[in-house]
């Protein structure tokens, strides 16, 4: 008999990196990355936590930069989830630039869909082995999945607002 694959979830650790590198030495990349990503759509929890803090001090419109989030975190007893201060200091090194953000939110959000997706799957082979007696449900149920999955990609599809906004602000300016 042959032994079941492990395999890992989809994920790409170091753009999940340079997008919080981004938004620790970028306030504009904290919208950005803010109006098309959620704390979920990262796949290490301390990234979650990193982010969680970053989008909470940027809301609160307090300064957000390695000393500021190291500070916020520490009061947060979160700290330590976050991965430390070594690596919040390495994580806002390691990017050179911002230019790239869009790429790697991107990447990380194809990486989140193939997770979700492969959650939904999951949930929907038990539950067809669960409920055979109600098919119908259980197709209902798949469609809903895969819908609700299907419905946060295909609104990634219009423009950020403060994209549009400042383009609006300088049109205004030029005029």
């Amino acid at each position: 008999m042959d032994m079941p694959v492990m395999r890992s979830l989809p994920q790409n650790i170091e753009a999940e990196q340079s997008v919080l590198g981004s938004m620790i030495i970028d306030r504009a990349a904290i919208a950005r990355a803010a109006e098309a990503l959620t704390a979920e759509d990262f796949y290490r929890d301390s990234h979650k936590v990193i982010f969680s803090a970053i989008v909470e001090m940027s809301q609160k419109d307090m300064p957000v930069d390695m000393v500021t989030l190291i500070e916020r975190l520490n009061a947060m007893n979160k700290l330590e989830s976050a991965g430390g201060i070594t690596y919040i200091s390495e994580i806002s090194t390691s990017v050179p630039s911002t230019a790239n953000l869009k790429s790697y939110i991107d990447i990380v959000t194809e990486k989140s869909t193939l997770r979700k997706l492969i959650r939904a799957s999951n949930e929907i082979i038990e539950e067809s082995y669960e409920r055979q007696d109600d098919v119908e449900h259980v197709v209902d149920s798949a469609e809903k999945k895969i819908f609700d999955i299907a419905e946060k990609r295909s609104t990634s599809d219009f423009e950020a607002l403060s994209t549009v906004l400042e383009r609006g602000f300088l049109e205004i300016e030029r005029l």
